[in-house]
């Protein structure tokens, strides 16, 4: 199987600046999204901190024969509970996590900065997944659409505990209300793996398209653009900037093809 994937992100329709941040790593199988707050030049750098170490840490930990533990990380760090591919994403996270909370603690006026973060690696026929904050990812098969993050908002806590519904959450004015993100207290790194097959198509991205979309709409305009992960990213932006674009919108499509459906996509 091969990867095809694409990114992108748009200031939306409402904000003067964009606070979103993505890195698709192709040669890597490599995928985040980061969507930061505290502030229009906090949000940037939290964001653009939390996917500039991110890269850092996970080249580290790659080698032209696969991934690795790197030495100068410390073995303590390790779980032996997880998997080596969700150990190097925890590493990475953990070390974003602190590098912002570092620059908020040492610079006056950027106190509150912060930002979402997640993340998908692809390797030997399984996707490992990490995440903080509301910024998801779906998985698309088989024309059936399901959210594999859960949103650490204090909505979706009230949600759990049966007080509220899916659909009074959508529409909360507390909505957007965090209760774990980089830079802030200790966080929670939610890890999930799912072995991904032929023809899947998975989508990260920030809460500018699901606060615009509804996950109907998500899996339509994906179904409809299936298997070219640029024609579903460009429609994704441009159907939330329709909806409102009240939020950045960042969108990262994922095709996992055949061998050979690859090789007609780069031929």
């Amino acid at each position: 199987m091969k990867i095809n994937a694409f990114g992108l992100s748009d200031v939306g329709r409402e904000r003067q600046t964009n606070q979103d941040r993505h890195l698709c790593l192709n040669k890597l199988a490599f995928y985040v999204v980061a969507d930061g707050m505290g502030g229009v030049a906090g949000g940037e750098i939290a964001s653009s901190l939390a996917c500039h170490i991110i890269d850092v840490m996970v080249h580290h930990a790659f080698r032209d024969d696969g991934w690795i533990w790197p030495s100068q990380w410390s073995k303590d760090a390790f779980n032996p509970e997880l998997p080596l591919e969700s150990n190097i994403l925890a590493f990475a996270i953990e070390r974003a996590h602190e590098t912002i909370q570092t620059h908020a603690q040492n610079t006056p006026g950027y106190e509150s900065m912060g930002t979402t973060v997640v993340c998908a690696l692809f390797h030997k026929g399984k996707a490992y997944f990490a995440h903080v904050g509301d910024s998801r990812c779906y998985l698309i098969r088989n024309e059936e659409l399901r959210c594999l993050t859960s949103d650490h908002t204090w909505v979706k806590t009230k949600v759990w505990s049966g007080e509220i519904t899916e659909e009074e959450a959508r529409n909360h004015p507390m909505r957007n209300l965090l209760w774990q993100s980089l830079g802030g207290q200790a966080i929670q790194i939610e890890h999930h793996c799912e072995p991904v097959l032929a023809g899947d198509m998975l989508l990260l991205c920030s809460d500018g398209v699901t606060e615009m979309l509804t996950d109907r709409e998500i899996g339509l305009i994906i179904q409809k653009a299936s298997p070219d992960p640029e024609a579903a990213a460009r429609q994704m932006v441009e159907d939330a900037n329709e909806g409102g674009g009240r939020d950045n919108i960042t969108a990262i499509l994922v095709h996992v093809a055949a061998s050979e459906e690859a090789d007609k996509a780069t031929g």
